[in-house]
């Protein structure tokens, strides 16, 4: 990439509100005076952050039920083979 916008641009990212204000920082990052930029930038984190939380909090969900089904299956197919 040659610009923030064509990096942020290409990045997977699902959720539409944390995209926009990306694409918001990618066009407005030296545009304006220092306090506004660190303001712009400070708000970004913080949804970057409360994104990478809620996901954080998600994953130790996903991994107990995919090792509780992964051991119900491997049960049923030693049940099957009894």
């Amino acid at each position: 990439p040659k610009s923030l916008s064509e990096l942020i641009g290409g990045c997977q990212v699902t959720d539409q509100a944390v995209m926009r204000d990306m694409s918001r920082l990618a066009d407005d990052i030296g545009k304006g005076y220092r306090e506004e930029q660190l303001t712009l930038c400070d708000y970004c984190l913080s949804l970057l952050e409360a994104q990478r939380s809620r996901i954080a909090g998600q994953l130790p969900l996903k991994i107990k039920v995919n090792s509780a089904l992964s051991l119900a299956g491997a049960a049923a197919v030693v049940i099957l083979l009894i």
